[in-house]
């Protein structure tokens, strides 16, 4: 998403044609899969060790957080209803994956000749979305609404495993998992809390942002003195993926690295 938001930027900003953007991002991310056949990989996956068998003390929290996770997927791809969002971001990634200028219209009411969101103007999520639907003649709303809670929530879990392990240091952390899977499903009473987000539209990019992105990026600032040069380059990847996703990113990602910095400052 990093590079299809690098790519896609000029595009959004001087509202050049869609069908070349399309093309352009299809020949740029074949290249990349060719070369990554080729190119000799070193890849060591942060710090995450499969176990070949797990204890029985280990293994019933994992089946019960398991069991959890999978609820919630079900939950969320079953009791998905559509709301005044699907009018604004599902018709944003349809107008893409029909080639359609969407700087030239409204997304909600596809009324044409009006003003386009500005704030907008540097996500590329939804135009991401579309193209997928678009390569692979998916329909948008079965794309989004059944495939992606399955593949997000899973994700954003799993970055929230990441995180737990590094606090608790590996310690109960499948128990805790489960509680803060629990709060999660009850988390409702906001459509700005977490929960909400992450269940209720999991397919938009201000979920991903704070359930996946901003969580990974508070895992690898944790211990923020092990930091390689990697890492910094992982976490820069992590920032412009970020404002793809959602506008309040341009404020919100240099907030967090504020307070980190102060929290350093106190820590020292």
């Amino acid at each position: 998403l990093t590079i299809f938001e690098i790519i896609q930027i000029p595009f959004n900003i001087f509202n050049l044609s869609v069908k070349i953007s399309f093309f352009i991002q299809l020949i740029v991310w074949s290249l990349l899969i060719v070369l990554s056949i080729f190119v000799k990989r070193n890849v060591n996956v942060y710090e995450i060790k499969l176990k070949k068998s797990l204890s029985k003390k280990e293994l019933i929290p994992v089946i019960i957080f398991a069991l959890l996770v999978v609820f919630q997927i079900a939950n969320s791809v079953y009791l998905q209803r559509s709301d005044a969002d699907d009018a604004f971001y599902v018709s944003w990634a349809q107008e893409a994956k029909s080639f359609e200028q969407y700087m030239n219209t409204e997304p909600s009411t596809g009324q044409e000749n009006s003003v386009f969101p500005k704030t907008y103007i540097l996500n590329s999520w939804e135009i991401f979305n579309g193209f997928i639907a678009k390569l692979f003649n998916a329909d948008i709303t079965i794309l989004l609404h059944t495939f992606y809670p399955i593949l997000i929530i899973t994700l954003a879990y799993f970055a929230y495993t990441l995180l737990i392990k590094k606090m608790t240091e590996n310690k109960n952390s499948y128990w805790m998992a489960i509680i803060f899977a629990t709060i999660i499903l009850f988390d409702g009473a906001s459509a700005r809390f977490r929960g909400s987000t992450l269940l209720g539209r999991s397919y938009q990019g201000k979920a991903i942002l704070l359930n996946i992105v901003i969580t990974f990026i508070y895992y690898k600032l944790i211990e923020y003195k092990q930091l390689k040069k990697e890492d910094i380059i992982i976490l820069a990847i992590a920032n412009i993926t970020a404002i793809a996703l959602n506008p309040i990113a341009i404020w919100l990602i240099p907030l967090i690295y504020f307070l980190f910095a102060i929290y350093m400052l106190l820590h020292k």
